[in-house]
């Protein structure tokens, strides 16, 4: 077991429905533990929607090579053998910008 927390980005394998159905790592918030072993994470991706339910993240922060956007609505839980490894974590500041987005969408 991994000792994964609030604000760390991590890399989950992602199911893709495509043709091809192959799965992805993609980078994802640790939102909290919800189980003994389960995660509940928030999306990222670098592909900015415009969306009042994204939070924008600088390249460098968190160790993420370029600017990602969390998804605060698309949240999921998942047991933590689905990550692959912790990327780094984010800041207060942007950690309070997710919990306040969330909140609004909520």
């Amino acid at each position: 077991m991994n000792n994964y927390n609030a604000r760390d980005v991590v890399a989950v394998l992602f199911p893709v429905i495509n043709p091809g159905g192959i799965a992805k790592k993609r980078p994802a918030l640790v939102l909290r533990k919800t189980g003994s072993e389960d995660l509940l994470l928030c999306m990222m991706t670098t592909m900015a929607r415009d969306e009042p339910e994204e939070v924008f993240v600088p390249a460098g922060e968190a160790s993420l090579k370029k600017d990602t956007y969390i998804r605060t609505h698309k949240m999921m839980t998942v047991h933590e053998s689905f990550i692959s490894s912790r990327i780094g974590t984010i800041s207060e500041s942007t950690w309070s910008t997710v919990i306040s987005t969330i909140k609004k969408w909520l």
